[in-house]
């Protein structure tokens, strides 16, 4: 018998078929991983992968069988294709099963309609009812800033040098209401702050805080000092002082008794609370203290207020201690140079709408200014 062509060494697969190729060895099955549909429950995803599978099952259930010649079959309706890129909606044909001749599909509802579709919808949706304002409804607008001027002086790594404190005061532009801190009187009795608002035309009120002298090129409270320090508050509107209530000594602070000053404002025939503050530095049982008394001064009366000042606290905090009062502005107020917290504030209550709300670039003090555009509500 004559060996075959392929020889010796050959593979077995080509024993008895002349010119066939050589054929391997069938391998031992392996198991395979199951292939993972998507993240394991349990795993962030899971549900969208879920849905994405849902839809898909969904999508294959829908189509219908078609012509061999491309075209429908008798008596089933086209549907929309699903595919990118595939061609316009065509029509139906026939019935629909279950109901009369010319029956139409009801349109599909989106869970989440497109982005277009939604926009226009919300254009021919009438305005929510707390946005629409009869036309005969009075409106009062007060624009607020409040600003520490640092008495005048810059910061510690300036060496403490005067700046231009008019000119600070007029960039803020042409507010109703002015409120500053820390105002250095140095023989008690004018400065550049009341310079100002006899030349812009403001009305006064002044709170002194503690009698003070020039130490160090900065003023610090001294009982036999021959200088003061305290707010001002800069009004065209009219205004009346109601009280200057205290809201408490803390300890290590220089000040022995800090007080707010309370103001009656007349907007438009609505009489505001305006309440201005400059409370201890002293962390960090000084602010907290001294919010808390400042709640019950103020109490939970029905007429709008606003409460505007250096609270040498941060902002979540201070609404924690001052309930039923809501911040206007949020961003970063101390140290001007390079601001890492809030401690400027304004509060407001009982439907005061704030329309607009900034802080200021600085002009010279350790602060920056804050101001805040806002709407009071009609009389009754």
């Amino acid at each position: 018998m004559q060996p075959h062509a392929c020889g010796p060494g050959r593979r077995l697969g080509c024993v008895g078929r002349p010119g066939a190729r050589p054929q391997r060895r069938p391998r031992p099955h392996r198991p395979q991983p199951r292939r993972q549909r998507g993240p394991p429950r349990g795993v962030p995803g899971h549900r969208r992968a879920a849905d994405r599978r849902r839809h898909r099952r969904a999508r294959r259930h829908r189509r219908r069988p078609r012509h061999p010649r491309g075209g429908p079959l008798p008596g089933v309706r086209a549907v929309h294709p699903t595919r990118r890129g595939a061609g316009p909606r065509r029509r139906r044909h026939g019935p629909r099963p279950g109901g009369g001749e010319g029956h139409r599909r009801a349109p599909r509802r989106h869970r989440h309609p497109p982005p277009r579709r939604a926009a226009r919808r919300a254009l021919r949706r009438p305005p929510p009812r707390r946005l629409s304002r009869p036309a005969d409804r009075p409106v009062s607008d007060l624009t607020l800033v409040s600003y520490n001027s640092h008495y005048g002086l810059r910061s510690h790594a300036d060496d403490c040098r005067p700046y231009d404190l008019t000119g600070a005061l007029a960039s803020f532009g042409d507010p109703d209401v002015l409120v500053v801190q820390e105002v250095w009187r140095p023989d008690g009795r004018r400065c550049v702050v009341d310079d100002f608002a006899d030349r812009h035309g403001y009305d006064r009120h002044d709170l002194v805080l503690s009698p003070a002298t020039l130490r160090r090129r900065r003023p610090q409270a001294d009982p036999d000092g021959e200088g003061t320090f305290g707010v001002s508050v800069l009004t065209r509107l009219r205004a009346r002082e109601l009280a200057r209530p205290a809201v408490g000594p803390t300890f290590a602070d220089p000040v022995p008794e800090r007080r707010v000053l309370h103001l009656e404002v007349d907007v438009d025939g609505q009489a505001v609370d305006l309440v201005a503050v400059h409370l201890t530095s002293r962390l960090p049982h000084g602010p907290p203290l001294q919010l808390r008394r400042l709640a019950r001064v103020v109490g939970s009366g029905e007429r709008p207020g606003i409460i505007a000042g250096d609270c040498n606290f941060w902002g979540p905090p201070a609404s924690m201690l001052l309930p039923g009062w809501r911040r206007t502005v949020r961003g970063r107020t101390w140290p001007a140079h390079r601001p890492h917290s809030q401690i400027d504030h304004v509060f407001v209550r009982n439907g005061v709408e704030v329309l607009d709300a900034e802080v200021l670039d600085p002009v010279g003090s350790d602060h920056r200014a804050v101001r805040a555009r806002l709407r009071i509500p009609p009389a009754h």
